[in-house]
């Protein structure tokens, strides 16, 4: 309470401004806060702002009751009872599920009277156990930890239930061991709004991808923020001497030609590499366009070849560096918070202009939203956060003053389509090749 910085992720700032407000948070004597990498925070705090319930949530829970049962008084049979009861009710849920579509709005979910009626019994058997741990809470702290961790999980199972709203999307995914039901907020800004303006202190958004070519509109509207000082710096780099930006001829990446499109990136890899001799970063946008470009690569290419999950993105930089002469193949994990300087990286390729899948229960409701309020899907969301995320991407090239590089993007839609100027804006003034040449 007496420290003059106080630093934090961005993970306990959401939490704080969702603790009652900032008057009751460790930012409550704050004068200034400044909030770095800040294109991250909006979907930060919206996830902090959101309600999940998950099998490995309520898995976890009956593992920390299995452990009060060695507390003082427990009756350890009781206590094996009611976490065997919650753990079948989960159990119960996930095999009927299993057999489901593995995506569903939370509409369908408890409109389906079979569904309804496990999610009743789990939600009840949380409340019985509380009611019996609530008896021991005074003597130990074991217990009302337990205890409080069972409340927050039945309070979010009942909100769940209840969070119908517009302004949030809802849905329960199904994966392969478990399944998560979740409610997010579409657009957390009118909340993020509400804490800066009751705050007396000044905060600071900063971060190298704020702004569509001079424009923070975008970034503005995510944290409900009409009216701010907004300034932008031109970078230290000279990226008109030390950069070129090359877009070959590729076939679009529709759906129907998306393996033709993935041969065609890996097949420029193999040629790109003898002219960088190898250093190069290859940004994909899903792993499976991933997976195929290793399999291509892996026999026909003479340079070391390292991809993202064969180890830890740690390890893959250091051994990336160390060899000096790699091809490194990585996904969304890749665009953003690695730093390559120096001699090792020449060239970072991209696949696929990064629109955010479309398809998802997130992106349909808040299409929905979007029109409902007059804006546009497409070109008021996701245009702009997918320039943002390939200026994110293209920063890997030129990480210090002496770096120097070549940016290929194979996606043809950027030169071809109208709105490819916004991504082009969203890069560096990177001067135009017509064609690799060796040397």
């Amino acid at each position: 309470r007496s420290a003059d910085v106080l630093v934090v992720n961005h993970d306990l700032l959401s939490l704080a401004m969702n603790s009652g407000g900032i008057d009751e948070s460790i930012l409550k004597k704050a004068e200034v806060v400044v909030v770095d990498e800040a294109h991250r925070f909006p979907d930060i705090y919206a996830q902090a702002s959101g309600i999940t319930v998950s099998s490995d949530r309520i898995h976890k829970l009956c593992s920390e009751l299995d452990k009060t049962a060695y507390e003082r008084d427990m009756d350890e049979s009781a206590i094996a009872q009611f976490s065997g009861r919650v753990a079948q009710c989960m159990e119960d849920l996930d095999k009927a599920l299993q057999e489901r579509d593995r995506q569903m709005p939370l509409s369908e979910f408890f409109g389906c009277a079979e569904l309804q009626k496990m999610y009743s019994e789990l939600v009840n058997t949380l409340d019985n156990v509380i009611q019996y741990l609530e008896t021991f809470i005074e003597s130990s702290e074991v217990v009302e930890n337990v205890c409080d961790q069972i409340k927050n999980l039945l309070d979010d199972a009942m909100r769940l239930s209840e969070s119908q709203s517009t302004e949030s999307a809802s849905w329960c995914e199904v994966r392969e061991k478990g399944f998560v039901l979740q409610c997010l907020p579409l657009m957390p800004g009118n909340k993020i709004a509400e804490i800066l303006n009751n705050d007396s202190g000044s905060w600071v958004f900063t971060s190298a991808t704020l702004s569509v070519g001079d424009n923070f509109s975008h970034f503005q509207s995510r944290i409900g923020v009409e009216n701010a000082i907004s300034k932008r710096w031109e970078s230290p780099f000279d990226f008109e001497q030390r950069t070129r930006l090359f877009t070959p001829k590729m076939p679009v990446p529709t759906p129907d030609q998306r393996e033709l499109f993935d041969k065609q990136v890996a097949k420029l890899i193999k040629v790109v590499a003898p002219i960088t001799h190898g250093r190069i970063l290859a940004l994909f946008t899903t792993k499976e366009s991933m997976r195929r470009a290793r399999e291509y690569l892996e026999d026909c290419i003479d340079y070391t070849l390292l991809c993202q999950y064969d180890t830890s993105s740690t390890k893959l930089c250091e051994q990336f560096k160390e060899d000096g002469n790699a091809v490194l193949l990585a996904t969304m994990g890749f665009w953003e918070g690695i730093d390559l300087k120096g001699d090792c990286l020449s060239c970072v390729l991209i696949d696929k202009l990064p629109f955010a899948p479309f398809r998802t229960p997130v992106e349909k409701a808040r299409k929905d939203l979007l029109e409902d309020n007059g804006l546009n899907h497409f070109s008021d969301w996701l245009l702009p956060n997918a320039a943002l995320t390939l200026k994110q991407g293209a920063g890997r090239l030129i990480r210090d003053v002496d770096d120097s590089g070549i940016l290929i993007v194979c996606d043809p839609r950027m030169t071809t389509k109208s709105y490819g100027v916004k991504f082009i804006e969203s890069l560096p003034p990177m001067p135009r090749l017509t064609h690799l040449m060796s040397g």
